[in-house]
């Protein structure tokens, strides 16, 4: 990913409230796959950092570009993108959020850095979805040994980052 390049997009992690409702987050997504903004919501747990997500995004976008899709929308392409893996139901068996999920991770991208913003917001108050505080943002989540040891690299955990975009990488070679 050239580095001049900035997507914008925007995230944030969050956890359920009383008033959440799974199916109606489906609803609220299919009906958002209608607009240039792609709302995405996902278990966050194998996401190792900002740049995962911006990497999984350029990839996303690209592929549409050069017709190398696997998926027909930004948001199912997206999950096959930062998962690594070309079958949607391995990608959401990996990144999928259930009813057993605990924390959720909401990103917004294809529009401008305010444009996200405001969707973001609006999505999250619309689902009943609550954000966690600002220090409990940051990615990763999972500790270490979980991801280090996901992403095959227990022996040389610097490697953890290249290790997931290296797996993103693949989609492009099968």
């Amino acid at each position: 990913m050239e580095e001049k390049e900035v997507i914008p997009f925007s995230y944030r992690i969050c956890t359920f409230s009383s008033s959440f409702n799974i199916e109606n987050v489906v609803s609220n997504l299919k009906n958002s796959k209608e607009c240039k903004i792609s709302i995405q919501i996902l278990n966050p747990a194998l996401i190792v950092s900002k740049r995962h997500l911006a990497v999984a995004i350029h990839h996303t976008l690209k592929s549409f570009k050069v017709k190398r899709n696997v998926a027909r929308d930004n948001s199912t392409e997206f999950l096959i993108r930062i998962s690594g893996r070309r079958q949607i139901s391995k990608a959401l068996d990996l990144y999928g959020i259930t009813h057993d999920s605990t924390n959720v991770l909401v990103l917004v991208f294809g529009g401008t850095e305010k444009e996200n913003n405001e969707s973001l917001s609006d999505f999250i108050q619309t689902m009943g979805l609550e954000e966690l505080e600002k220090e409990k943002q940051k990615l990763p989540i999972s500790s270490l040994e979980i991801l280090t040891e996901f992403y095959d690299c227990s022996k040389n955990p610097d490697n953890l980052e290249k290790k997931a975009l290296e797996l993103m990488a693949t989609i492009d070679v099968q």
